[in-house]
């Protein structure tokens, strides 16, 4: 039992180098310091969506509890995450929740509807359809052709995007392991379909090689011929990012453009002044250009053009899977470390607070028995009127802080600027809101300085009593 305030101390010193030492790991853990401030500048309330929730000013509303905070620090760093320019999360997301064919699916009803009342005129009243015979026929091509493509291929697309919304739904963004699995599942399905149809063109393009090559090259003497270079375009609408390819159709009308002026000088020229060797390669050249070969050269430069747009979709929806993957799993190890952290601090704020109290009831209870022991008015009074100098000088600075001829504090927005919602407990919205009073803040001042002072006194009488015992030996 002698021993028992040494287990004690010993305790509370082992206590207090876990959580100091768990702080410090807890820090190596988290990211950069300049991510952590950029977080903690969104820390405030957050709804099920980890959106900032705004007051009547537009200002983040602080958070009420010290667990709140913690958890808002998560909150902060997935919406940081899910709104970042570049990686197309949140586009995602909604292109998922979003998708409607509601006019495609009304659109192939009318027809339906339209084509069946064909139908029935045809069968029901067979003069009166006779007399339109040709359009209603054109018409009914026309109808059943729409309904095909649609149940063919809209309608297994539609049933498929609504099973992906389904997956979404009820899904918030407080749940980011579930959503952002789908969102990276739907992304991965994107680039499979671009990559699908990639080798789709690609094999239209080897299949069709018989019909297009020597196109290619008889265009390409044309071309030559009439001295008329290929025309480019880009490969996008991206000017900077994208390359240049050739552009057939362009190239078509400079080539038409050509012969024009050509037989344009041969009709205004005398026909002495016309070389034998020139007049004889123009007219065989000008033939070549048949309709056969600019249809043939049209849909190889359609070809062309699809394979590009498609090879850009490919590499740009590959690289934004990889980005999101990892930004993704950037988001959760940041909101991790960050909350471990907040949570060492927090339970080492609790430690302090507990320390403090600790110290003055030992403090006090010290002093009681002591007395009790062995009184003496003396160091009562000289201990009584010290407190009452700290208590008096506490009141005097902050008095002097000007609380009392209406001096106020104001909320501060997410950025640290000052706004005009004076300082208080409760949303601002809100009707029972309690704003600080003179007396709130000159309470508040007072405490503040009496700490202060009191631990200057503490320092000063340590070693003061340190001092007086290296003098007593």
């Amino acid at each position: 039992m002698r021993n028992i305030h040494r287990y004690a101390l010993l305790a509370i010193v082992a206590i207090s180098a876990g959580l100091m030492l768990w702080a410090v790991i807890a820090g190596m853990r988290a990211p950069e310091s300049d991510k952590i401030a950029s977080t903690m500048q969104l820390i405030g309330q957050y709804d099920e969506d980890c959106e900032p929730i705004k007051d009547s000013l537009n200002k983040t509303l602080p958070v009420k509890t010290n667990a709140d905070g913690i958890e808002a620090i998560k909150s902060a760093t997935i919406y940081q995450m899910r709104n970042a320019e570049g990686l197309n999360y949140i586009a995602t997301v909604q292109a998922i929740q979003t998708v409607d064919y509601t006019d495609r699916e009304e659109a192939y009803l009318a027809d339906c509807k339209r084509l069946a009342e064909l139908d029935s005129l045809e069968a029901n009243d067979v003069k009166t359809y006779k007399k339109n015979l040709k359009k209603n026929n054109e018409e009914r091509k026309q109808l059943a052709s729409y309904i095909a493509e649609y149940e063919e291929k809209v309608a297994p697309l539609l049933a498929e995007e609504r099973d992906w919304a389904a997956r979404l739904e009820g899904v918030r963004g407080s749940d980011f392991e579930k959503e952002s699995d789908v969102v990276l599942d739907y992304m991965q399905l994107q680039y499979e379909r671009f990559a699908g149809k990639l080798a789709g063109l690609e094999a239209t393009l080897a299949e069709n090689e018989a019909t297009y090559t020597p196109a290619v090259e008889a265009f390409d003497a044309i071309v030559k011929g009439f001295g008329v270079e290929y025309a480019t375009k880009r490969k996008n609408n991206n000017d900077e990012l994208s390359e240049l390819m050739t552009d057939y159709t362009a190239t078509i009308t400079a080539v038409e453009a050509a012969i024009a002026e050509k037989e344009k000088a041969v009709k205004g020229s005398k026909k002495t002044e016309v070389k034998d060797d020139w007049k004889d390669n123009f007219e065989p050249l000008k033939k070549t250009l048949t309709p056969e070969l600019i249809s043939t050269i049209k849909a190889y430069d359609e070809l062309i053009t699809n394979i590009e747009t498609a090879k850009i979709d490919v590499n740009t929806t590959e690289d934004n899977v990889k980005t999101l993957k990892a930004a993704v799993e950037a988001a959760k190890e940041d909101s991790e470390s960050l909350m471990a952290l907040a949570t060492a601090i927090s339970w080492n704020i609790y430690w302090l607070y507990f320390l403090m109290v600790f110290a003055i009831c030992f403090v006090f209870a010290g002093f009681v028995l002591n007395f009790i022991q062995d009184a003496n008015w003396v160091k009562i009074g000289v201990t009584t009127a010290v407190v009452l100098v700290v208590v008096l000088i506490a009141y005097l600075v902050a008095n002097g802080h000007g609380w009392n001829d209406g001096e106020k504090l104001y909320v501060l927005d997410a950025n640290g600027f000052s706004t005009d919602v004076v300082f208080g407990l409760g949303s601002v919205d809100s009707p029972d809101r309690y704003v600080f009073t003179a007396k709130d803040y000159m309470l508040a001042d007072i405490s503040i300085w009496i700490t202060y002072l009191a631990f200057v006194l503490g320092v000063v009488a340590a070693v003061a009593s340190s001092v007086r015992g290296i003098f007593k030996k």
